[in-house]
């Protein structure tokens, strides 16, 4: 039996979707079609050819085991100020996934949201998310739990070692984590820094599900 190309699929997503369109809401048959497009929908994203750019100041990048990784290209190249840690690029429609990734490890999470200075460059970069065609969701994925984060003590008090074990109070912490909410911008509390990889490669593949008329150019 022949594999269907992606092509096949983008085939029958437009039709079920104009199927659908054409019926009334709660008619009977709209069920059967919409989970006939969900099949369609998941064959045709697992073909996808993604290529995932990584933010050139990731120190310690995150493997993606069996992906296209590449350096996120420049300005220059681009057109665009780098702006996210990971980004996603579908060669076969030549657009990037309209998802924005930031990683955050335990330390990062704090030094950057609860260190005056590193929220501030941090809201910066949700501007520049803001002002990016390319872009319309931005997530912070953190490798570690809402209770460590709450919890967490830093070995440094600005550039005084942490000798009392003081940090930032657990309201200030719970303020902010409310506010980037607030932004549109939430954070997933994945763990782990396995975990972490395991959540963003599915952000991306429910991202090209959910925006599949953007990607395939069907006019809603």
């Amino acid at each position: 039996m022949t594999k269907k190309s992606i092509e096949d699929y983008s085939c029958d997503i437009l039709q079920l979707t104009v199927d659908i369109s054409l019926l009334p809401e709660y008619h009977p048959a709209v069920e059967k079609l919409q989970r006939q497009l969900s099949n369609r929908l998941s064959s045709w994203q697992a073909l996808l050819d993604i290529t995932y750019f990584i933010a050139s100041n990731e120190q310690l990048q995150w493997g993606l085991a069996g992906c296209n990784t590449h350096p996120m290209p420049l300005k220059s190249a681009s057109g665009y100020p780098q702006v996210g840690d990971y980004q996603a690029y579908i060669n076969d429609y030549n657009m990037f996934v309209p998802l924005l990734i930031e990683r955050k490890t335990m330390v990062d999470a704090y030094g950057t949201l609860m260190n005056r200075d590193g929220r501030e460059r941090f809201y910066r970069e949700c501007a520049r998310f803001e002002a990016d065609p390319r872009f319309s969701q931005m997530v912070i994925i953190a490798e570690c739990s809402m209770h460590d984060f709450l919890t967490y003590n830093p070995k440094f008090n600005g550039k005084n070692y942490n000798k009392h074990h003081t940090g930032a109070s657990t309201e200030s912490r719970r303020a902010t984590i409310a506010g980037l909410y607030a932004r549109a911008v939430p954070v997933l509390w994945a763990g782990s820094l396995a975990e972490a990889q395991k959540v963003y490669l599915q952000l991306v593949r429910q991202s090209c599900i959910k925006n599949y008329k953007q990607i395939l150019k069907i006019e809603a």
